[in-house]
């Protein structure tokens, strides 16, 4: 399955879920949430207690859920 197509089960779900990020080379960080919305360009929002961070695809490296 790719990142786009779990990205959007993940949406269509409402699943709050773990992602595993790289968003500069060699700096992985985690994120938890849930994913809002993905838009043509790659980029996905995730909202944790009425915050908002966006991403893009490229910078996942895993999903996870509870």
């Amino acid at each position: 399955m790719t990142k786009e197509k779990m990205i959007k089960n993940y949406i269509e779900s409402g699943e709050h879920v773990f992602i595993a990020l790289t968003p500069t080379i060699g700096e992985v960080f985690s994120a938890e949430g849930v994913i809002r919305r993905l838009d043509a360009n790659g980029y996905f929002q995730l909202e944790f207690m009425k915050s908002i961070n966006g991403f893009h695809i490229s910078q996942v490296e895993s999903i996870t859920t509870d």
